[in-house]
């Protein structure tokens, strides 16, 4: 019997399997047993149980249907009635499906003896991820404790309630892709600037993570790191004007605001099922 099976291995599910056999490799363990867990990997798409079954061999090719302790389904909402067919009967599932509510997870998933809702992202394969753990009535409360258990192996991990877990999909579950545009850019206007693309690259990615790494230091609020780099009149002053004309907090209220909009729409479509 499998610890834990992930099924699914697009790039979340993947990163998922990644980021749980590095949190193993520093010597703690998450079974009774005293034993590294158990992981198995489930995909209609053979290359990739190859690719990761290759990559480690403490990474077991499985099927949707292995018995395990925790089922993590890692499938797009669209497909989550096809998978639920083929679930072992009692099984705990901690769903990262966006946009579908634990009400309906339950609908979906009638093999399911428990079910949880959570929200990661992708850097958890590096164990920096961001998880958020769904509240509602009809979460399983002792499946919601083991899944904050064990993606906090992964980075961090915060309970939310329910109703606001598309907001926090917007900010945390697609926060990532925001920040990589950002260092796109900077790059580009960088070699704009006469910089070699690969030394832009590299001062966009270390200044974007010593920023955070500062700013997770001290601890402030960023407005105050903010002012404390831009002098009145400087050169960053007039970099900060720029972005301000430019709109820039418009622009990332907005795409917080539609990724939102579109979870709920991708928890409301329709499945093979319902």
């Amino acid at each position: 019997m499998l610890d834990i099976l992930v099924v699914g291995a697009g790039a979340m599910g993947s990163s998922i399997v990644q980021g749980l056999l590095a949190s193993f490799d520093d010597g703690t363990e998450a079974t009774m047993r005293g034993e590294p867990p158990r992981i198995g990997v489930a995909d209609v798409d053979r290359d990739r149980i190859a690719a990761l079954t290759s990559s480690d061999g403490r990474i077991e090719a499985a099927s949707a249907s292995a018995e395990a302790t925790t089922t993590i389904l890692a499938v797009k909402p669209g497909a989550i009635a096809g998978v639920a067919e083929s679930l072992a009967p009692g099984s705990r599932v901690i769903s990262i499906a966006a946009g579908v509510p634990t009400a309906r997870l339950r609908e979906l998933l009638p093999r399911a003896a428990a079910v949880v809702r959570v929200m990661p992202n992708l850097p958890l394969a590096v164990r920096r991820g961001v998880t958020l753990v769904a509240t509602s009535p009809q979460a399983d409360a002792a499946l919601a404790e083991e899944a904050v258990a064990l993606f906090s192996r992964l980075g961090a991990a915060y309970r939310l309630d329910e109703s606001l877990l598309d907001a926090g999909t917007a900010l945390s579950g697609s926060g990532p892709a925001f920040v990589l545009l950002v260092v796109e850019a900077l790059q580009e206007a960088a070699i704009a600037l006469g910089i070699p693309a690969q030394l832009a690259l590299d001062l966009a990615l270390k200044t974007v993570a010593g920023t955070i790494a500062l700013a997770e230091a001290r601890g402030t609020e960023p407005r105050s790191l903010r002012l404390a780099v831009t002098s009145p009149g400087g050169t960053t002053a007039q970099g900060i004007r720029a972005l301000e004309d430019a709109k820039v907090r418009s622009a990332i209220a907005e795409a917080l605001s539609r990724t939102a909009a579109r979870a709920r729409e991708l928890g409301s479509l329709p499945t093979s099922n319902g």
